[in-house]
């Protein structure tokens, strides 16, 4: 599914419980009406306003907390939709099933591979739980959700090869620098031959420095002795 897809199967989905969550601030209600009606028009600033004012009137209203998470995803603001998001399921963890789905794109989007399976695979083994299970989003969420797993295993198989290319290059950058350093190295030693004398002379390895040289003496910032 397309990301601009996403406002209007959600929307469909949290509607209902929604409004039943606001039924008892009708200011509350009105603005999340708003938020969803410039939501769907892809105004997507005005409808955050709307559902933040929504959620400063009732702090409990969990669509409207969804739906700024919504738009900052719309927005391509991955950390700040992440951060609503996780709040959901921290303060409502059977709100909505689909949610642990996106929770695990976004993770993905933003590099974090390992919570992106961890999410991808909460969300799947979640479709043991009845859909009763998860309010009224459960049964509205069916066919969303129906989408997600036809593109679950092909995305947990994206953050395990990203997950493997990370390390590989890792690895060879490693090998580089040591390479490199060693090749380094290499070149001094052999076309500096006083450097390589003395590094190689007895002389070189008793030598240790004196604590005068490179101690900071009170009275200079040379950090020699000043002269008698």
């Amino acid at each position: 599914m397309q990301l601009k897809q996403l406002p209007l199967v959600i929307l469909l989905c949290f509607s209902a419980i929604g409004m039943a969550l606001a039924q008892h601030n009708p200011l509350a209600t009105e603005y999340y009406q708003a938020g969803e009606s410039a939501l769907l028009q892809k105004d997507y600033k005005k409808a955050l306003r709307r559902f933040q004012q929504a959620v400063e009137l009732q702090p409990e209203l969990m669509a409207a907390e969804r739906g700024i998470g919504l738009c900052y995803e719309m927005l391509k603001e991955y950390p700040a939709a992440l951060t609503h998001y996780l709040k959901i399921v921290e303060t409502a963890p059977k709100f909505s099933r689909a949610l642990y789905y996106q929770i695990g794109e976004i993770y993905f989007k933003l590099g974090l591979y390992n919570k992106a399976i961890a999410y991808f695979d909460q969300f799947r083994r979640m479709q043991l739980m009845e859909d009763i299970s998860f309010t009224v989003n459960g049964e509205k969420e069916r066919v969303l959700e129906d989408q997600f797993l036809e593109k679950l295993e092909g995305n947990i198989r994206a953050c395990q090869i990203s997950m493997d290319t990370s390390k590989f290059n890792q690895n060879v950058r490693s090998q580089t620098w040591v390479a490199a350093s060693t090749a380094g190295r290499t070149i001094i030693f052999r076309f500096c031959p006083i450097i390589r004398n003395c590094c190689s002379s007895p002389a070189a390895a008793m030598w240790k420095p004196t604590k005068t040289f490179f101690s900071v003496h009170p009275r200079t910032a040379t950090g020699m002795k000043p002269a008698p």
